[in-house]
């Protein structure tokens, strides 16, 4: 990796553990390798360091998930196979990169300004981050019956939630349950079947 890159990974591990007020310019230089002016000079200041974080974060998150929506639009109407798709993309992605709910939780938490102005940009400069995709998948669903007469909009925010709540708050999960995580990607693979089970079983129409 080039010092531009370097500094982008060490940013998001600083920002990871210590959010973006905790975190300090001359850490993420010493993390990166680089001299303080270096990261000043491909960022310029934190906050753009920061927000820089979080479009590169929300970039991957929907590159990664419409990717998978587009080849599920290409499938025949199998609508549980669909939202099983979603389910277990959110999951995977999260998993596979640990830092990346941390960092969202901080910014939903205290950088809401940060994140809207990220959202906002990406969708205007990407023509592929389209959210309402997800909806549009949910909604013909609901007309088509395979799916209960949900509401749309919660279930979307529910299944973003329940994906990361045990990545974002790990520590406090493994200590208020208990958990002794010998083998944790085990324990990854049980909780993504487990969410899979939990969403469909209360969004598939069971009825007919």
């Amino acid at each position: 990796m080039n010092n531009k890159e370097n500094t982008m990974s060490a940013a998001i591990e600083i920002f990871a553990k210590k959010g973006k007020h905790g975190a300090r310019m001359e850490e993420i230089a010493e993390k990166a390798g680089v001299n303080k002016s270096v990261v000043y000079y491909y960022y310029s200041s934190k906050d753009n360091l920061y927000r820089e974080v979080l479009k590169k974060i929300y970039f991957e998150v929907f590159r990664y998930l419409f990717k998978e929506i587009e080849n599920t639009q290409s499938e025949k109407e199998d609508y549980v196979w669909k939202i099983e798709t979603i389910i277990r993309t959110f999951f995977r992605f999260y998993s596979e990169n640990p830092t990346y709910p941390m960092i969202i939780k901080n910014a939903l938490a205290n950088e809401s300004e940060d994140l809207q102005y990220v959202i906002r940009h990406l969708k205007a400069e990407h023509d592929f981050i389209r959210p309402e995709k997800i909806m549009d998948s949910l909604e013909e669903g609901v007309s088509k019956k395979a799916y209960r007469n949900v509401d749309v909009k919660q279930t979307m925010i529910s299944i973003i939630g329940v994906t990361m709540i045990y990545l974002m708050g790990k520590p406090i999960m493994e200590t208020m349950f208990g958990l002794d995580l010998i083998d944790e990607d085990v324990f990854l693979k049980e909780r993504q079947e487990s969410l899979v089970d939990l969403i469909l079983y209360g969004l598939v129409n069971r009825s007919e």
